[in-house]
């Protein structure tokens, strides 16, 4: 696994925060970016269409007037009544209707549907056919639409056809129709028509916006714009069909509309609103494309603008991270150098309190507690010299209360033979000289057999066994100890230039009181009672380098380290006789001895 130092977690961390705020930024500036040009768009693609149903109202208001003024006409409705030639109806209408006045031009078409929904035939050129009448796929429409208005009892429908030209050319024509009715007689004869261009692409300046909008008509799958290519008609059309048609309003994503205009391609808005929902006639649609040029321009403007600042902010959190990392890691790195210090126990290191805030106050709190801990470890020190090390750790865990308790322990005195005329004449500091070496080469066996060094008294060593702490072979951990320590005496004496030493030890086993006495304020852990005494008395008792013990500690023992009984003693303190056992030494020592 890959380790980093903190300076360069931090540095990551802010390069990924910057990174990841300028991502969000970006993101939800586009997304509002393109929300506002989106309803800008539609609420634009809709003033169109509305516009454009405004002038096509207002263009063919003067067909309309016209057509209900006839259909109301009491002669036309005496010619539908009275004449069986259908050209003599047709030649009524055209002499009540001023064509010159309501028409352009000859291109508008001019029908008449009867009361059972069948054209009245004709062949005069006003009527805009003069062959092949009623042949022709629009007539049908134009037929299904009348059909649904007679069950409607619509009075007039406006609606859109689309008409091949002579050129096989789709012409897209406005219908306009309106029902024949009497009123006072309360007879229906039938529908008139009146079918006229509409829309042709550059010829109706209507529809054509001087924004980036282009639009046209989309009936009977064809869409009627001429700026657009074939190409790009045909894809328009084809996601009109496939996703849109049948909606009041609604915008193809702009993902599927790549269109090309004028030779440039740029993505486009696609949008459509139905001019006539609910009408008899083939739903028609006014379609609008907006050139998102200037919206793409402007995206990629803020994309650009969004990366720059965000990567200036990325570089000025780098240099501010860097900096602030440097003022962070530095003070780090000298705590984490201080605890090394602590952990090698040197408690005089000391780390530099460079600010005044948290770090300051961690580096304060450090040499605070590196102080606290020079003291504590020379309490120890201090302690383990005033007593037994084990008693000291007992101690410092709180283990050890004023008090005693009973426990079945093995003592162990061990003083130097005539300690009284040989330290005569001799200067105190070679008294001293020469007890320390001794002790501690004694003190150093003591340890090896888990014993604890209860007092020094002059040259005496008094030791226990089996307390604070029992290890379940006291009484042989005993007679091992004080067994090597003639031993030891033995090497020592070889070396030494104090060589006349020679020790008396004296061993015993049972219970006694082990705790801690004294005050509250100044205690001492030891142990009392006979077992002590006994031990204290059977030292004074052993030959020098002898070791002398009880009848209890003898039987612990019998089985690793062999002893001799000896005559019966008589001791200070005890009403009978005590039988003592006498170790009996190894070769090479009686041979040393």
């Amino acid at each position: 696994m890959l380790h980093l130092s903190f300076r360069t977690k931090l540095t990551l961390v802010m390069i990924i925060l910057v990174g990841l705020g300028t991502g969000v930024t970006l993101t939800l500036s586009l997304k509002n970016l393109r929300d506002t040009s989106a309803g800008y768009i539609d609420d634009l693609a809709q003033s169109e269409a509305k516009l454009f149903l405004k002038k096509q109202e207002l263009d063919t208001a003067p067909i309309r007037e016209a057509l209900v003024k006839l259909s109301i006409s009491t002669r036309f409705h005496a010619a539908l009544s009275e004449y069986e030639e259908d050209e003599v109806v047709y030649l009524s209408m055209f002499g009540q209707l001023d064509t010159r006045n309501v028409v352009d031009d000859n291109s508008d078409l001019f029908r008449i549907i009867d009361s059972k929904n069948n054209f009245l035939i004709t062949t005069n050129s006003e009527a805009g056919l003069t062959e092949n009448f009623g042949e022709f796929p629009w007539e049908k429409k134009l037929l299904s639409a009348t059909a649904i208005l007679s069950d409607s009892e619509i009075s007039k429908e406006s609606g859109f056809l689309t008409i091949q030209s002579p050129e096989g050319i789709s012409v897209l024509h406005s219908v306009m129709t309106s029902r024949i009715y009497d009123d006072f007689d309360e007879v229906f004869f039938g529908f008139l028509a009146v079918l006229s261009p509409a829309y042709s692409g550059e010829s109706n300046a209507t529809i054509k916006d001087e924004s980036n909008m282009i639009n046209g008509i989309f009936v009977e799958e064809q869409l009627f714009q001429d700026d657009l290519t074939p190409d790009s008609r045909k894809m328009v059309e084809k996601r009109i069909q496939v996703n849109q048609v049948g909606k009041s309003f609604a915008a193809i994503p702009v993902e599927d509309s790549q269109l090309q205009f004028s030779n440039r391609s740029y993505p486009h808005r696609v949008l459509m609103t139905h001019l006539n929902p609910g009408g008899a006639f083939p739903p028609a649609y006014f379609v609008s494309l907006y050139d998102l040029e200037e919206s793409t321009r402007q995206e990629e403007d803020l994309k650009a603008k969004t990366l720059l600042s965000g990567s200036l902010c990325m570089m000025v959190a780098l240099v501010l991270s860097l900096a602030l990392s440097h003022g962070l890691s530095i003070p780090i790195r000298e705590l984490v150098k201080g605890t090394q210090e602590i952990k090698n126990r040197n408690f005089d290191t000391k780390v530099p309190v460079r600010t005044h805030d948290e770090l300051g106050q961690l580096a304060t709190s450090f040499n605070e507690m590196a102080v606290g801990l020079g003291m504590a470890e020379k309490y120890r020190n201090v302690l383990n010299m005033v007593t037994d090390k084990n008693v000291a750790e007992e101690l410092l865990q709180g283990k050890l209360n004023l008090g005693g308790e009973v426990r079945r322990i093995s003592v162990l005195f061990c003083d130097i033979r005539g300690f009284t005329s040989m330290t005569q004449g001799m200067a105190p500091p070679r008294v001293i000289e020469m007890l320390n070496e001794h002790m501690t080469r004694m003190t150093e066996v003591v340890y090896r057999y888990q014993g604890v060094v209860d007092k020094f008294v002059g040259d005496e060593i008094m030791v226990i066994f089996g307390a604070p702490k029992s290890h379940e072979n006291d009484s042989q951990n005993a007679v091992l100890c004080a067994a090597e320590m003639v031993s030891e005496r033995h090497l020592l004496n070889q070396t030494s230039e104090f060589n006349q030493i020679r020790i008396g030890i004296g061993i015993a086993t049972g219970e006694a009181v082990a705790g801690c006495m004294g005050s509250s304020d100044r205690m001492d852990y030891t142990v009392l009672g006979e077992t002590v005494n006994l031990a204290a008395r059977l030292c004074g008792k052993a030959p020098p380098q002898e070791v002398l013990i009880d009848q209890a500690t003898h039987i612990d023992t019998k089985e690793m380290l062999p002893s001799d009984p000896v005559a019966d003693l008589d001791l200070k303190g005890f009403s009978d006789a005590i039988q003592a056992y006498q170790l009996i030494p190894n070769e090479s020592e009686s041979k040393q001895t």
